[in-house]
């Protein structure tokens, strides 16, 4: 079973606009969230709360990670609950990659130094022909339609598709084998979900509600919040 990452609106919406920014060029960033243990099954979920962009020197196929600003956030976030579960950064149709939401070696290895619960986050931005604009899920992934305005005097307009899907390693029990690329499931926070519903794609089918894992994390905060 893959693992889950139940995703904050705020997360999502972080790292689309922040790719839409820099359409043409790769965008990358860290995302913030914390691990939680479900008492009942003892098994862990993710849960992602935000995302920070960062970029240096980007280009349409590649980008130079900002270690100072990784190392600004993790200093930042070890005083509280959260900590840096994973990274994003988008393909787009400018790029060799055409807007494809795969992995690179280069990305596979990042995963490798960070970790087995490291997440890649992987924006896959195309342009569209699609009639209808809005939101769906679909095969572990969020799919987003809409009009995008761009040009100096923000007059031209394009129909764009972003995928949205989540990969993390699985180790191999054999020793000389590579780990395992595997696509994480993800389920949209409450929050999210009403969004996704209010402009979905599928106006027939709407996703429902699951039960997440932000009120545990809710409770969580505040426990550590009282014992400080």
């Amino acid at each position: 079973m893959a693992l889950k990452i139940i995703l904050n609106e705020e997360a999502y919406q972080g790292m689309v606009h922040q790719a839409l920014q820099l359409y043409k060029q790769e965008s990358f960033g860290y995302v913030i969230g914390k691990r939680i243990k479900r008492k009942k099954t003892f098994d862990y979920e993710t849960l992602a709360k935000a995302s920070i962009p960062t970029r240096i020197y980007p280009s349409y196929d590649s980008i130079n990670q900002d270690l100072e600003t990784y190392n600004r956030a993790i200093s930042f976030f070890r005083r509280t609950s959260l900590d840096i579960i994973g990274d994003f950064h988008s393909h787009t149709d400018f790029s060799k990659r055409v807007g494809k939401i795969t992995l690179s070696d280069e990305d596979i290895n990042n995963i490798k130094m960070n970790g087995r619960y490291f997440f890649s986050f992987v924006l896959g931005i195309k342009e569209s022909e699609a009639k209808n604009v809005g939101l769906m899920i679909k095969n572990k992934e969020i799919i987003y339609v809409d009009d995008f305005y761009y040009g100096k005097a923000k007059n031209k307009k394009r129909r764009l598709k972003i995928r949205m899907v989540a990969f993390y390693l699985e180790k191999s029990r054999k020793k000389d084998k590579e780990p395992t690329v595997i696509q994480a499931e993800i389920e949209p926070s409450s929050y999210l979900l009403n969004w996704i519903n209010k402009f979905s794609l599928n106006k027939r089918k709407k996703p429902r509600s699951i039960e997440t894992l932000e009120s545990i994390a809710e409770s969580i905060d505040n426990k550590e919040q009282q014992e400080d």
